[in-house]
């Protein structure tokens, strides 16, 4: 083990030899080249499977549900040009002095949360936690923290995001919430004998348990779409319309392809990591399950958090 942490460099770190060697930063490359090709086919795969579900779900997002892709509003006004001088095109929202004012205000506010990080300096606050309002009032408490690491708070950062989404949505949000820390609630508040039953309300299970039903829930709403995919894929029906793909980033057929080689080429990868075949498709049709909620939410909600998919705990 003291010779194996031994960094053997060149006599001459400025020549070819010893700039390879701080390239490479020590690491011996070929004992990790066979897990580094299994790793990355893993997720460049698993990529390419997740692509291939988002260009077929697409014309059903789009077209059919009219979601309103909230997350892509700021980029298209971003993007869009106006006639300058000259008759040359500029961006618009860089002229625009209400801009200007949001990102100063924002740069500030961050810059700030940066500098208290690094220097423990003063920042202002950006976040009301509605738990510490109800510190002497067990239930209450209860009800608002939730799911323990998701408290019901206001960010200020995050709130802007919320004008880009339909009110009913988010009323649809808010109404879901409470219905989920009403256990909580309760269980403080009325059935006291809750509280021994380990793990209760079992956040970690509703939590997987509520992205396999939106899962159900976005193919059931799109089971007439699908059914047209599967029309244009393999030959469309005498009498029968399909779905055009004409204007998808890959062909229906290519895609389901691409769709049914990912999980072939997954589910062989774990049973050669020695999990078996059966076990890793079933795991990553798992997986794909979670990519198509997570997507529908972001599509029709436009959620800006970067952690969305369910995990549980090992004890």
């Amino acid at each position: 083990n003291q010779r194996a942490r031994v960094d053997v460099r060149p006599d001459r770190l400025l020549s070819p030899a010893g700039v390879v060697h701080r390239l490479r930063g020590a690491i011996p490359m070929r004992d990790w080249l066979q897990p580094g090709l299994l790793w990355s086919s893993l997720i460049i795969v698993l990529f390419a499977g997740i692509m291939a579900l988002m260009v077929i779900m697409r014309r059903q997002w789009a077209d059919h549900e009219r979601f309103g892709f909230p997350m892509l509003i700021f980029p298209r006004v971003i993007l869009e040009e106006e006639d300058g001088p000259g008759g040359k095109p500029r961006f618009a929202i860089f002229r625009k002095r209400s801009m200007w004012v949001g990102f100063g205000i924002a740069l500030f506010l961050i810059a700030l949360r940066g500098l208290h990080h690094y220097f423990q300096t003063p920042y202002l606050k950006t976040e009301v936690d509605l738990v510490k309002f109800f510190e002497n009032h067990r239930p209450l408490q209860s009800f608002f923290r939730g799911f323990y690491w998701h408290p019901f708070n206001i960010s200020l950062v995050i709130l802007p995001i919320a004008f880009f989404v339909e009110l009913e949505l988010l009323g649809s949000i808010l109404l879901c919430f409470v219905i989920c820390s009403l256990p909580f609630y309760l269980r403080e508040e009325m059935f006291a004998g809750w509280k021994s039953i380990k793990d209760f309300p079992f956040v970690h299970e509703q939590h997987t348990g509520a992205y396999m039903a939106l899962a159900a829930i976005t193919i059931y709403a799109a089971r007439r779409h699908l059914v047209a995919v599967f029309r244009t894929a393999f030959r469309p029906t005498p009498g029968k319309a399909g779905a055009n793909d004409a204007s998808e980033a890959w062909s229906y057929r290519f895609a389901l392809a691409v769709l049914l080689g990912s999980m072939l080429f997954l589910s062989f990868w774990t049973q050669y990591v020695g999990v078996g075949f059966w076990k890793g498709f079933l795991y990553f049709s798992f997986i794909m399950a979670c990519a198509l909620s997570t997507a529908r939410i972001r599509a029709e909600c436009g959620a800006p958090w970067t952690y969305l998919t369910p995990y549980t705990r090992s004890e």
